[in-house]
């Protein structure tokens, strides 16, 4: 069975390249029925090139503080290992256009054609996991709240981009259990690949059948 990698960012701002960059990212690797996080890593940026505003954005919506982004890994050696991992693979994400189409197609990363992307997840939620308008929520944590119930990633409340692509697989794993979510398969000649059920491989995973079906 054919690899699919959920992959999720953290930015400095909603923009995208080239106003905005990633200071954050990490990939879990979906496979054979479970899922593991295979990187995660934040890029060594210095605080003062960024000024106030994203750095309170990053802190309220990501976690990320100023010592996080000195002590991270130059971002040339980031791209070279998320392009390495990612070249030639199926990959998805909560949200493709805020991950995909905003940072990942364009410099540094240029991974536009290079990867088979898969719909955004967020449009397989059932109504009860979908984030209204209105509401103040993160709409990825909402859904895996309700389809994941116990946490069963291990994510214990953070926020960052490993967090992020945790709760990203755990969705989809929970999704395509019951039957909701399909991998389109280009490479294998558009097969269907299902019976996914995520686990972080810390905890067992949950009841999943048993809380969509009360949706």
């Amino acid at each position: 069975m054919e690899r699919t990698f959920a992959v999720e960012t953290a930015a400095t701002g909603p923009m995208g390249f080239p106003l905005d960059k990633v200071v954050q990212i990490a990939i879990c690797e979906i496979h054979g029925g479970e899922f593991k996080t295979v990187f995660a890593e934040s890029i060594r940026t210095d605080p003062l090139d960024l000024g106030k505003e994203p750095l309170d954005l990053l802190s309220e919506m990501y976690g990320i503080h100023a010592e996080d982004l000195y002590s991270g890994v130059p971002e040339e050696s980031v791209v070279d290992k998320v392009r390495g991992m990612l070249v030639g693979q199926e990959c998805v994400s909560f949200d493709v256009v805020e991950v995909f189409g905003k940072f990942l197609s364009y410099e540094p990363w240029n991974l536009a054609s290079q990867a088979t992307l898969l719909p955004s997840v967020s449009r397989f939620l059932p109504a009860a996991a979908t984030a209204l308008p209105e509401e103040d929520v993160d709409p990825l944590k909402k859904a895996y709240d309700v389809l994941c119930p116990g946490d069963p990633a291990g994510t214990e409340g953070e926020k960052g981009a490993q967090a992020r692509a945790q709760m990203t697989a755990s969705v989809v794993c929970a999704l395509t259990e019951a039957g909701l979510f399909r991998f389109r398969t280009i490479l294998t000649g558009g097969q269907s690949r299902t019976g996914c059920r995520g686990t972080s491989g810390r905890k067992g995973w949950p009841p999943v059948s048993r809380a969509l079906c009360s949706i």
